[in-house]
């Protein structure tokens, strides 16, 4: 089973089309071994060329990248490659020339397609689960970094 996540759901991408002058589509690649679902946002490019015209795709702000689903661990390499093979036909046949993608770090897809994105690790990034406290800020932030979130809440009006 996988988790659902916002970054993954269309209205979420439908919500940067306007920012990134682009239209948010999905990519869904079936398969005997699993799926994959592959959201972004398609955007043209200035440059014609033979008066075509021609896209980028990119992950919406956020974190996405391919995701599979009802796959075995074992499976995952074989599927990859019948998912990249798939793809690159359609973007050829769409004229989608660049790709920009920002793997989830908590799904960790970027190591299922590390054989077919040229991946590059950028930051960590930091998260908090608010199930396991009625005050997350106050049990798990250093006191130095609430009182940032304090002055910076005062700053604007907010407490």
């Amino acid at each position: 089973m996988t988790l659902k996540d916002i970054y993954f759901e269309k209205p979420y991408a439908r919500l940067y089309e306007a920012i990134e002058k682009g239209i948010s589509e999905v990519f869904e690649f079936q398969h005997p071994l699993g799926s994959i679902r592959h959201l972004y946002i398609r955007c043209e490019l200035d440059t014609r060329l033979g008066g075509q015209t021609y896209y980028e795709i990119k992950t919406p702000y956020g974190y996405g990248g391919p995701l599979i689903s009802d796959c075995l661990e074992r499976d995952k390499p074989f599927l990859v490659k019948e998912f990249q093979a798939a793809f690159q036909k359609y973007c050829n046949e769409q004229r989608i020339v660049r790709e920009f993608v920002r793997f989830h770090p908590v799904f960790s897809n970027a190591e299922d397609f590390a054989d077919c994105y040229d991946v590059s690790f950028k930051r960590k990034t930091t998260g908090t689960n608010l199930a396991l406290s009625e005050d997350p800020v106050q049990a798990e932030f250093s006191k130095s970094c609430r009182r940032n979130i304090k002055k910076a809440l005062n700053k604007r009006g907010q407490l």
